[in-house]
């Protein structure tokens, strides 16, 4: 499988390509009033409005200031396309099914938020599962609601 590798506060994280639409630079990020903080807002990419969710927020609960230097990971699942803002985008790594651990039971309430660890050289990578960390978020439907209403308002304003 091959997987995007990225990092938020010093620690590396991947998601299956397969979910990976796009790596952006931060352009354009438009806050939503009344959205957890973990929200940063939206952002056009490629002709939509995605939400843009600080990665470091909710798994740190540290949030990611440096934003001139961050990535977004435009990811696609069922529930929503989303906008992963992280840290750094490092690179595209090939990994082999013997080098993917199943979490240890026990991790923690997150951990339905990752698929498994892979172990590479030296390095441990924490795999997102992308549907379960989308789907699982309390503001999903608040989210999908403010997407509603904001692209409702750009197409009226494309219109006049």
């Amino acid at each position: 499988m091959k997987a995007v590798i990225f990092q938020t506060q010093g620690e590396d994280f991947g998601i299956s390509i397969e979910h990976v639409v796009s790596i952006e630079k931060v352009l354009d990020l438009k806050p939503i009033p009344n959205l957890p903080d973990y929200v940063k807002g939206v952002m056009p990419i490629r002709g939509e409005l995605v939400p843009v969710i600080d990665v470091s927020c909710l798994f740190k609960k540290i949030e990611n200031n440096e934003l001139e230097k961050a990535k977004i990971i435009t990811v696609q699942t069922d529930e929503l396309t989303a906008g992963l803002l992280v840290s750094e985008a490092k690179e595209i790594l090939e990994l082999e099914q013997e080098q993917l651990k199943l979490l240890p039971i026990g991790a923690g309430a997150s951990s339905k938020w990752f698929s498994s660890i892979a172990m590479k050289d030296s390095r441990l990578i924490t795999l997102v599962n992308p549907a379960s960390f989308i789907g699982t978020l309390e503001a999903l439907d608040d989210i999908k609601s403010e997407l509603l209403t904001l692209n409702i308002e750009e197409n009226e304003k494309a219109s006049i």
